[in-house]
């Protein structure tokens, strides 16, 4: 993998938990990755392009998802998560969405956007 792409974590977290596995999975996607935190209202209101080069991992917080974190409106939910063992997962998932992005071709990319399907990721 010699290109370099331009990552960009963007997310909305209140509590701080989407935030953890959102930069986890930019971070091994990339060496260096942009943070945009949707949760401050002042970020909300900048206005950002991006453009074909670049990797956007979008992160906000959902209900009965695959990862754990903090719950906005329980400490108890998802306490002390993520851990170790959730970070790893969320950089795995990373490493594999940068090997895809950076192996696909033209002709991949052109098969696959006719293609309408659930996206899929073994882990």
């Amino acid at each position: 993998m010699n290109e370099t792409r331009k990552v960009t974590a963007l997310y909305f977290s209140p509590t701080g938990g989407t935030r953890a596995y959102v930069t986890e999975i930019a971070r091994a996607m990339g060496d260096q990755a942009e943070e945009w935190d949707l949760t401050r209202p002042e970020v909300r209101r900048q206005s950002r392009r991006f453009g074909p080069d670049e990797v956007v991992v979008l992160g906000v917080p959902v209900a009965a998802g695959e990862f754990i974190a903090p719950h906005t409106f329980s400490a108890k939910v998802g306490a002390g998560r993520p851990d170790e063992a959730d970070r790893e997962t969320a950089r795995k998932l990373g490493r594999a969405a940068r090997s895809m992005a950076y192996d696909a071709t033209a002709d991949k990319l052109e098969h696959a956007l006719a293609q309408p399907r659930q996206p899929q990721l073994y882990l």
